[in-house]
């Protein structure tokens, strides 16, 4: 409690829970003071001014643009921490909520078009930056190599040299077709887990994610990979994500993007992958290929055409 009450709106600190949930390095906690409660995250590193700008300016000109979020009371730099606080809602996200499929493609709906808000804005201030996709891709082939390099034993059982050498060179032609394609405002995380919704269905984000300007693909880069292989997304989920992607992309002009995210969410799972679903893995092995590879326009089949 010590760390909260050296900051001024919890002088008067009346309890302090914390919320299991999401990534165990981030904490989290309701804070209930004299006045009022609050959400808060706290982030296990410190950011710079710049960061805290950004952090703070997104979240006041989506407000501004009539995009529905958690609004953002001040962010807190404390050591080597820093602690974001929110007003407290009292809702669910919609993983937790009971939600039918059709209540599901409505959210997916629902959120592309305020994501397509979000790519409207111009007037992005000097501290943010294009995303360097140059780095992003050379930062997942050596990740990927390492993956090799640590469980190779796992990975020859389920994969071969020749689907290394393939699939590197369809993620670097792949970069090579979007690295100049536009960037622009976005959540960078789209998934239930991340869209909270009231007791009369009104939706608000949380967990926007300020770095600087990104691909529109980049909406979903840590959840393609698991949505289209369905070892622990729900139904509920792929709806979503599916309904989020046709809506909010329905001629599929952004389709290499979302491919090369696909390849670098594969690798950023890859680990995981064969350690806890290798048995998995190794019994559907050509579909993950027919995935990466996108082997008769399965990708494209599976979010626009499919039933």
């Amino acid at each position: 409690m010590n760390e909260f009450e050296k900051i001024d709106i919890f002088c008067n600190i009346l309890s302090v829970q914390e919320v299991f949930e999401g990534y165990e390095k981030r904490k989290k906690y309701i804070i209930t003071t004299s006045e009022k409660k609050y959400f808060v995250k706290i982030l296990p590193h410190s950011i710079s001014e710049e960061e805290i700008n950004k952090v703070k300016w997104i979240h006041f000109v989506y407000e501004e643009n009539g995009i529905p979020l958690i609004p953002l009371v001040d962010v807190s730099v404390q050591g080597n921490q820093t602690i974001l606080i929110y007003d407290y809602f009292d809702g669910q996200n919609l993983k937790e909520s009971n939600l039918s499929i059709v209540q599901c493609k409505e959210y997916g709906m629902k959120v592309a078009k305020e994501v397509k808000k979000m790519n409207e804005i111009t007037n992005i201030p000097i501290f943010f930056h294009d995303f360097d996709l140059s780095h992003h891709f050379h930062e997942y082939v050596k990740r990927f190599q390492k993956v090799i390099q640590d469980k190779k034993d796992l990975f020859y059982e389920v994969f071969d040299g020749k689907f290394v050498e393939h699939l590197l060179l369809r993620f670097e032609s792949l970069y090579h077709d979007i690295i100049s394609n536009e960037v622009m405002l976005n959540h960078n995380d789209i998934k239930l887990a991340n869209i909270m919704v009231d007791d009369v269905g009104n939706f608000y984000f949380v967990d926007i994610d300020p770095i600087d300007l990104t691909y529109r693909g980049f909406n979903v880069n840590y959840s393609i990979f698991n949505f289209l292989l369905d070892i622990e997304s729900t139904r509920n989920e792929r709806e979503f994500i599916k309904a989020f992607l046709r809506e909010y992309d329905g001629s599929k002009s952004f389709m290499k993007e979302l491919e090369y995210f696909l390849i670098s969410d594969f690798i950023n799972e890859l680990s995981r992958l064969l350690d806890q679903n290798f048995t998995y893995l190794l019994e559907h092995t050509s579909f993950v290929k027919r995935l990466l590879f996108n082997d008769n326009h399965s990708f494209q089949t599976i979010i626009y055409e499919s039933i």
